[in-house]
């Protein structure tokens, strides 16, 4: 990029000023040569044709300059450099963790400097990420019986088999922490890091805290007779020693690595680190097993120390006396600590573990002394990896035609006549390509950048002349209309799509192609962003957060062309063009067995301000609640006498530091909100209790709504969407439906036959407008009426199939695809576009929405992420939405419903019945005649 002297010798012949001239004239010869025949030095054509020749031989070498000077921009910042420092190797080469090394390497990485403290150090001496064991999974049941199907955390007791399910992608991760790291900080560090890293369909569900197995090692050296540095030889073998027995990672700086001939490509692998590139990871160890430890290459080791003439003895003390035997076992879920917290003290002389003589004498020793000769490896400071800028060469300055002609021509008289000023004019086209072309090489620090958030010109345009010059002054009659000609010509669209394009080339993308009808204005600023985000997007492709756009939602917009919103530094969730939710996000923390049967809470408080309800409840230390926790509060004999009222899956949205005090947000539970006072009284009576929610899901079930008839066969019915009834993207053609009757305040018991299960099979299916064509089987009659009716998929394949392991679904508006003369094919293309970005083992449903319901999802959606993506009413509508299962909230039979009182029975029923009323109250009911 620095070096000019590459240009071939051709080449630069080419460019000469003799060169250009001799093919100036040769021109001249092949056109006019019967006309102009004096081709001498005087003649004005010539000269002419020289001032030509020499303005472009001079715009010809500027373009032969070093690049990096080229890319020098005028007005050159302080710091940085050529290219913005996130497309350096350090993040274009690297990636956000994704495999358990990357993990690794990340979380040694971490350090307390980053966080401000001096002196710091590394918060882990080792870590290790393992899959979940099967007792540790994540396991749930479903219910396949036609009058349940739910989701439960206990085995159900039904009359279908019910079938387990485990939620695939979670981890264990085991932790040691660093001698001397502050564990609270530490625990900081490591949530802050795993909530900004984790990996799509992916989590660390338990982290285990290693704990430290004292190691008392027990030795006497005899030393050499010139030795006088008892505490040096003490805090080598201590350095040693800790280096053989619990050895950090071993970490070079890249620009060692570098000077060492080390390729970039080898260097940056893995994630980004701060404080040096892993040469080394500490040994892996599977924490759940014991692990044996030779202590035998201490004796080498410590020999290799100057001054040590010999080891007499090396054990260890354990259990109360001195093991010689050289070998101990680390246990299970622990890790070796050489001489506890303290290790210096178990150095002295006073505490009597390490011993050292000379000539039969004991040498004695001082701790201050000690801890002088102890050193650290100096911290690597990882620096990022720019281009520095070089020297800017004034490309665009143009030096005027008409100022180097002779004075014979009269250019430079103050009062030119009209032969002077028709040379100006026949001059100027020739001065204003030459110009142009010195400002189009001034662009190129503009052209060439990977950030074009703020649009600049494609094409140089400047006027030739410095103002007030003669030249100027000849054209000032018509300089504002060729000025305006010209500005209007430095923006073009295609050339800018093209530029983009081929900077993308470098990272191996390309541009979208302009398929949706989107306009250009959004579809430029998604391309922009998309480029000026590249490598940022690359790096976090994998990764996914709460309260941000993914990379990976980035990526398939960029491809497909729209949503400019997204490329924002904090959109709105609520208005995006389309979005993308993990299906295991949806979900609720795993309930621990021992709170399955009813436990009477402390304290019941209402926290009015914020909207919340704190519960106050008895934990074991051994079993721990977690936030994100459904539990169910019942009120004993709320529902007349004999029965319980019970509020169901109420979500633990915060845990106090004593793991007691539960949150519980009434904002995320309408009918925790409607029924707060009872439960505050309840709790005063004595007769509130709560326990693990077990029947957390409900299967979808979608009321029965027909369409118009058009081009339909005798027999079929087409069934459409509505507002509760999201087509599922499931259903696929051939499949089979079941319709039943359902009892609700609106239905009218008339037959004794509805409540059997209508069979029909999918015939054609409209995904994109959200409808399918259905024919009944088995000389079933399907339904002409549709009140009180419900329909779900009658499939075992997708009914008992994991549908929130690797699972996302995007949601696009249906309004994209409209106007579009092939919407299918363009649908496929989407679709494509999708499996194209998204990692290969994760499965994708892709969901077409009306505006409205998609308004309304969004709506959903952002309140969701903000309040931290909890369990809880938005979360279920988001179930629904996505037809993946309704709340249980929702529930029939009295235990779920309360006794009308008698101002609710005349709310309920006058003038007429009122179902609305009914449902919002839950008020028991016996369905009207």
């Amino acid at each position: 990029m620095s070096d000019n002297n590459m240009l071939p010798a051709k080449a630069e012949d080419l460019i000469h000023f003799d060169s250009l001239l001799e093919q100036g004239m040769e021109a001249i010869e092949q056109y006019s040569g019967q006309v102009w025949t004096d081709k001498g030095e005087q003649d004005p054509g010539v000269t002419l044709l020289q001032d030509l020749s020499y303005g472009v031989s001079d715009l010809a070498y500027r373009h032969t300059l070093p690049l990096v000077d080229l890319l020098t921009p005028t007005d050159t910042p302080s710091g940085g450099g050529v290219f913005p420092a996130q497309f350096g190797p350090h993040r274009v080469l690297t990636c956000g963790p994704v495999t358990v090394d990357d993990y690794r390497r990340a979380l040694l990485d971490l350090h307390s400097s980053d966080a401000g403290e001096t002196p710091g150090g590394f918060y882990f001496r080792n870590v290790q990420l393992t899959r979940e064991s099967a007792e540790e999974q994540y396991q749930y049941w479903y219910d396949p019986d036609p009058d349940k199907r739910e989701f439960t955390f206990a085995r159900p007791v039904s009359n279908t088999e019910p079938t387990q399910l485990t939620l695939k992608g979670n981890y264990h991760l085991y932790v040691e922490l660093a001698r001397g790291a502050d564990k609270t900080k530490a625990q900081t560090a490591l949530d802050a890091f795993l909530k900004a890293n984790r990996n799509l369909c992916e989590a660390v569900r338990e982290t285990t805290w290693v704990e430290p197995q004292l190691l008392q090692l027990f030795s006497t050296l005899e030393l050499e007779d010139d030795c006088t540095d008892y505490d040096r030889v003490l805090a080598e073998l201590y350095m040693l020693s800790e280096a053989y027995l619990s050895p950090m990672a071993a970490r070079a700086a890249a620009s060692g690595l570098s000077e060492q001939g080390v390729a970039n490509e080898a260097i940056y692998q893995g994630p980004q680190l701060s404080h040096g590139w892993m040469t080394q990871l500490p040994a892996a160890r599977d924490y759940n097993q014991s692990v044996e430890v030779d202590l035998s290459p201490l004796v080498n080791t410590w020999l290799s120390i100057d001054g040590v003439k010999s080891i007499t003895l090396l054990g260890y003390w354990a259990d109360g006396y001195l093991h010689t035997n050289w070998r101990l076992s680390i246990e299970a879920n622990k890790y070796l600590q050489l001489w506890g917290d303290n290790p210096v003290s178990y150095l002295t002389s006073n505490v009597d573990f390490v011993h050292l003589y000379k000539k039969g004498q004991r040498c004695s020793s001082d701790s201050s002394a000690i801890k002088k000769h102890i050193t650290t490896v100096p911290l690597i400071t990882e620096q990022d990896v720019v281009m520095p800028y070089g020297r800017n060469r004034k490309p665009a300055e143009f030096h005027s035609l008409s100022n180097r002609l002779p004075p014979c021509y009269g250019l430079q008289q103050p009062l030119p006549g009209d032969t002077q000023k028709q040379l100006h004019q026949f001059l100027l086209p020739f001065e204003q390509i030459l110009a142009n072309g010195c400002q189009q090489l001034a662009l190129l620090p503009d052209l060439l950048a990977f950030d074009r958030s703020q649009p600049s010109p494609v094409w140089g345009e400047q006027w030739p002349f410095a103002a007030y010059s003669l030249s100027d002054k000849v054209h000032q009659a018509y300089k504002p209309t060729l000025s305006s000609l010209l500005d209007g010509y430095k923006q073009d669209d295609s050339k800018e799509l093209a530029t983009i394009d081929y900077l993308l080339g470098y990272f191996g993308s390309q541009r979208a192609p302009r398929t949706l009808s989107s306009p250009l204005s959004d579809f430029l600023k998604v391309q922009r962003g998309y480029l000026s985000q590249h490598a940022d997007l690359g790096y976090q492709r994998s990764n996914i957060q709460i309260q941000a756009v993914s990379a990976l939602q980035k990526r398939i917009a960029a491809r497909i062309g729209i949503g400019s919103a997204l490329f924002d530094q904090s959109p709105a969730l609520d208005k995006l063009p389309f979005y993308l939710v993990e299906h295991r996000a949806l979900l609720p923390a795993l309930p621990d067995e021992h709170y399955n049967a009813e436990q009477t809470p402390m304290a019941a408080t209402s926290d009015q301000q914020n909207k919340n309800l704190l519960l106050t409840v008895a934990v074991s230390a051994d079993h721990p609640l977690h936030v994100g926790l459904l539990i169910d509060l019942i009120i004993k004999d709320g529902g007349g006498s004999g029965n319980d009222y019970i509020l169901p899956t109420v979500m633990v949205k915060a845990i106090d530091s004593t793991g007691a005090v539960l949150t519980c947000s009434m904002q995320d539970n309408e009918q925790l909100a409607r029924n707060l006072d009872k439960v505050i009284e309840a709790m005063k009576a004595g007769t509130l209790r709560w326990k693990n929610s077990n029947v957390w899901l409900h299967d979808m079930w979608y009321p029965l709504s027909y369409g118009d008839a058009k081009n339909l066969k005798e027999g079929e019915k087409r069934i459409v969407e509505t507002h509760d009834a999201p087509y599922p993207v499931m259903l696929q053609k051939s499949d089979q439906i079941a319709i039943r009757y359902h009892i609700s305040p609106n239905a009218s018991l008339l037959e004794d036959d509805k409540q059997s299960i209508i069979h029909a099979q999918v015939v054609p299916r409209d995904w994109i407008n959200g409808s399918f064509v259905i024919k009944a089987k088995d000389g079933s009659t399907l339904p002409e009426e549709v009140a009180n009716y419900r329909w779900y998929i009658d499939d075992q394949g997708k009914t008992l199939s994991d549908r929130f392991s690797f699972m996302v679904s995007l949601v696009f508006p249906r309004s994209l695809l409209a106007g579009l003369t092939d919407a299918c094919a363009t649908e496929a293309w989407i679709k494509q576009c999708i499996l194209d970005e998204i990692p290969c083992h994760i499965s994708a449903l892709v969901h077409w929405l009306d505006d409205s319901a998609f308004a309304q999802f969004g709506v959903t959606y952002q309140g969701w992420q903000n309040d931290g993506a909890p369990l809880g009413d938005r979360s279920y509508q988001l179930l629904k939405q996505l037809t993946l299962g309704r709340t249980p909230g929702v529930l029939d039979g009295i235990r779920h419903m309360r006794i009308a009182k008698s101002a609710q029975q005349q709310a309920a029923t006058e003038p007429g019945w009122n179902p609305d009323y009914i449902s919002e109250n839950e008020l028991f009911y016996v369905p009207k005649n």
